[in-house]
């Protein structure tokens, strides 16, 4: 009877996988040959992008001849909030509508395009301006309050269905958010063995698992040079290994692993940071690096992989990411005066909301969380 119950509950789990873009281009000149991707796809389309990543980028962006000035939508919120996507809808509507939506930006600009563009029920092209984060690869959308506060995951039933990555603009966001990024990325693989412990095993959780697991070598292999290079603006190898690191093998790690690979403690505490700030300041801190902060709590409340994941944590340091609670409040302006005590107590509270995944491990209460993260600050790496 046990076995029996065992196969019912494995073939139960069986299989739900939005594994990645139909197409993923990255190349020098890529956004150059936008349009001869869109040929399949309509001659309507509306560009949703943050104004001030828009002028930046204008000379790369300027390649989108295929949009028209009243089809531009440009956001009005700093977080993916359903207030600011019910907007853009009804902007795309107001518009006459399209027949794709095209989305520049960064993680932020991607959430809010994947929830547009489910809710018209159109396809999604994604252009991202940085490598912080596999938004622009993957169906997941991070839903946030107005003010700024995490308050859930919109797991949506497609992925986009192209990526367009073009490696000189992304470098033009910078060494920060390309470290962010070796953090988001390291953590698939981190969180995915707490996530997968204890679990019936399968192909595709294990498959998932090996991408991240290479994935996070391949970073801590070039991480370091790959910033140097960013620094100094040049585009090596490294660079653009890095980039598609930290967005299509990080994405493709998620999704080809299914849901028995998911966000826990590390993101879970990410999300605690958010209830620190308001929608003004709480883009202080990038997610990567409230994620760094996350696994260095994770280094310190998982022993059986401590040693494994303090050389990632490690590494992180290195990258120059806040690995220490303190570390990561000095990244915030608005945080001065903010005893790390108190900040720890807010972000253990949210953190160990009804919602998050962190309750995936049984044995983390809001008191054991508040005392690893006062303790990163004690932690020698």
């Amino acid at each position: 009877m046990a076995e029996r119950e065992e196969l019912d509950d494995y073939l139960g789990s069986f299989l739900d996988l939005n594994i990645s873009p139909a197409r993923v281009i990255q190349k020098e000149g890529a956004l150059g040959e936008i349009e001869e991707c869109l040929m399949s796809v309509g001659d309507n389309f509306v560009l949703i992008c943050e104004k001030k990543i828009f002028e930046k980028n204008l000379h790369y962006l300027k390649s989108l001849n295929c949009v028209k000035e009243n089809k531009i939508i440009f956001t009005e919120s700093a977080c993916c909030c359903y207030k600011e996507t019910d907007r853009i809808y009804a902007a795309i509507e107001k518009s006459g509508g399209c027949d794709a939506i095209i989305a520049a930006g960064g993680g932020t600009v991607m959430d809010m395009a994947k929830i547009a563009a489910y809710n018209s029920r159109k396809p999604l092209i994604t252009v991202p301006t940085s490598a912080a984060t596999c938004a622009a690869f993957t169906s997941l959308a991070v839903v946030y309050s107005s003010e700024g506060v995490f308050s859930h995951y919109d797991y949506l039933n497609k992925n986009p269905d192209i990526c367009v990555i073009e490696p000189a603009m992304i470098m033009n966001a910078g060494s920060r958010l390309l470290a962010a990024g070796f953090a988001d990325s390291a953590a698939k693989y981190v969180e995915g063995v707490w996530s997968y412990s204890g679990k019936a095993r399968d192909y595709y959780s294990e498959l998932g698992l090996m991408v991240a697991y290479n994935l996070t070598n391949e970073i801590l292999s070039i991480g370091a040079r790959a910033i140097q290079d960013l620094n100094n603006d040049t585009m090596s190898r490294e660079v653009f290994e890095a980039i598609s690191y930290n967005i299509i093998a990080s994405g493709l790690s998620s999704g080809i692993a299914g849901m028995k690979i998911y966000p826990n403690i590390a993101h879970s505490v990410s999300n605690g940071v958010t209830a620190l700030f308001n929608e003004g300041s709480y883009l202080d801190i990038f997610h990567g690096e409230s994620i760094s902060l996350g696994l260095s709590v994770g280094a310190l409340l998982m022993p059986d992989e401590g040693d494994k994941i303090k050389a990632i944590v490690a590494a992180l340091k290195s990258f120059g990411l806040p690995v220490s609670l303190s570390a990561m409040l000095g990244l915030s302006n608005s945080s001065k005066g903010l005893e790390p005590r108190d900040a720890a107590r807010v972000i253990a509270k949210k953190a160990m909301a009804e919602n998050e995944s962190i309750h995936d491990i049984s044995f983390i209460t809001e008191d054991i969380l508040y005392k690893a993260l006062i303790e990163t600050d004690n932690v020698r790496i």
